[in-house]
């Protein structure tokens, strides 16, 4: 039986930023406008992230099925070093998705039939994702799904979830978010361009070819910071939230990697998802500070 170490490396944590940051987000900007539910928020958050737990899953089942992973940098590793069998990660995945499911029940109970939506895209996007019929990563689609669903839906779901109104500025203060987790998704598919190019399948990165694609990667990043200026001259966020440009340092390191295009197993490249997640988190806790203490002051 698998250790509870092997499972939670299974689920791929490090990409955890991806939900939580943008419901953390989401939350703070409910709470400018007064409203706070702890319970709904924990809510929230933990159904993000069995979503993402169960999503991760599903696409090491299925990339390891199609032979679109064969190294060991590839998903958790776990399927390529057989220390799993894909039965068992489908078996993880389903019940991640139960959970997610429950989580769902109780929150359209409190907040309505707009969280069906919300929950039906989370949890069909992250199936399709690498599912056959779909595909969608392999249709080039991966990085506007992700953009949509882990990003704007997210941010704006968690806003709902706290205030049950519906407002277009959740949205579009979303975005810096939405950018930089797509970024975490394509710096992965730059990594793999290679080894998906083996198995047949084409995504973004290999459509774009490496050099456009990490020129890609670097608009996204830039975008993410430089969004924040309209959105404090347009007086729908403080000039708090320029704390965000802290995370300036983190974004030039790994800029620097992609940059350099070094696709070598041990390179640096290698650990490319891994940075940008971390920017990620560190981007979306200044942004969520900012918020408050622009409310607070």
């Amino acid at each position: 039986m698998p250790s509870a170490k092997i499972w939670f490396r299974a689920t791929r944590p490090f990409s955890f930023t991806a939900s939580l940051t943008p419901v953390l987000v989401g939350t703070a900007l409910a709470v400018t406008q007064g409203y706070f539910h702890p319970l709904y928020f924990i809510a929230a958050l933990l159904g993000g992230l069995f979503i993402h737990a169960g999503s991760n899953l599903f696409n090491d089942f299925y990339d390891f099925k199609t032979g679109a992973d064969t190294q060991p940098t590839s998903g958790s590793g776990l399927l390529v070093q057989k220390i799993l069998s894909p039965e068992q990660v489908l078996h993880a995945a389903l019940l991640m998705f139960l959970l997610a499911f429950l989580i769902g029940i109780y929150l359209v109970a409190v907040r309505g039939w707009v969280i069906v939506a919300l929950g039906m895209g989370g949890l069909l996007g992250g199936y399709f994702y690498t599912a056959r019929p779909i595909n969608l990563k392999y249709r080039a689609l991966g990085e506007p799904v992700i953009f949509l669903l882990f990003g704007v839906l997210m941010v704006w779901g968690a806003w709902f979830v706290q205030t049950s109104s519906f407002s277009w500025e959740p949205m579009l203060i979303s975005v810096p978010v939405a950018l930089l987790v797509t970024a975490i998704l394509h710096a992965n598919n730059l990594r793999d361009i290679l080894t998906d190019q083996k198995a047949g399948f084409k995504t973004l990165s290999s459509h774009l070819n490496p050099r456009i694609s990490s020129l890609f990667y670097c608009g996204l990043v830039a975008l993410a910071f430089l969004w924040l200026l309209p959105m404090v001259l347009t007086g729908l966020l403080e000039w708090y939230v320029f704390v965000a440009l802290l995370s300036v340092p983190a974004a030039l390191k790994v800029v620097k990697v992609v940059r350099a295009l070094d696709n070598k197993p041990d390179s640096p490249l290698a650990f490319a998802d891994v940075l940008t997640a971390q920017l990620h988190m560190q981007y979306g806790l200044l942004l969520a500070a900012g918020i408050l203490v622009g409310k607070w002051l």
